[in-house]
C-alpha cells in the first residue's frame, strides 16, 4: 500500500508524482493493493487470497476475474460474481418472509414499516445490474433484516 500523488506547479513547468509508504497522514487501506506480477506469473483467485490475507483487515473482498473473493474470519470463499448477488436476494426474501409473518401480528405491525422500507431497497437493487457496490449494499439490507429479527425477539421476550 501506498500514497501515490500528481502534481505540477500553476505557474511553471514542473509536473511531478510522489509516492510514500503510508505518507501524507492519509488512509491507504481505502484505496487497495497493488500486485505486480512476473511475466510468466499465473495469478489464480486463490493466490490472491493468500497474497491479500497476509496484509488486509478482515472481513474483505476482492473480485479475481469473474471470481469474487470474500474473506472472513480466516477463510476465504470463492464464489461466481453473479451467484453472490443471487444468493443475497434469496436471503433477504427468506428473511423478509418471515418478518411478514411475524409482522403481522397486531402488537408487531408498528415495524412493519420498517420492513416495508428493507423491500423496496432490495426490488430496487433487483432491478439494476449487481455491482461490487450494489452487493455491498446488499450485504447492508441483510444486517437490517437480522437486526429487525433481534428487534422484534426482544420485543416478544419482554412483553
Amino acid at each position: 500500500m501506498f500514497c501515490h500523488a500528481r502534481y505540477a506547479y500553476t505557474g511553471g513547468n514542473f509536473a511531478g508524482a510522489t509516492s510514500s509508504v503510508l505518507g501524507g497522514y492519509s488512509s491507504p487501506r481505502n484505496f487497495g493493493y497493488i500486485y505486480f506480477k512476473g511475466a510468466n506469473d499465473t495469478v489464480s483467485p486463490e493466490k490472491v487470497s493468500v497474497l491479500l490475507s497476509r496484509s488486509a483487515e478482515e472481513p474483505w473482498c476482492a473480485m479475481a476475474g469473474d471470481t469474487l473473493i470474500m474473506r472472513d474470519k480466516g477463510k476465504s470463499i470463492f464464489t461466481e460474481f453473479d451467484q453472490a448477488g443471487e444468493n443475497e436476494f434469496v436471503k433477504i426474501e427468506k428473511l423478509s418472509a418471515e418478518l411478514a409473518r411475524v409482522c403481522g401480528e397486531s402488537a408487531l405491525k408498528k415495524y412493519r414499516e420498517e420492513l416495508d422500507a428493507i423491500n423496496r431497497e432490495c426490488h430496487v437493487l433487483k432491478k439494476e445490474k449487481i455491482t461490487l457496490s450494489g452487493l455491498r449494499n446488499l450485504y447492508v439490507l441483510k444486517e437490517r433484516c437480522r437486526a429487525l429479527k433481534w428487534k422484534i425477539a426482544l420485543e416478544e421476550s419482554l412483553n
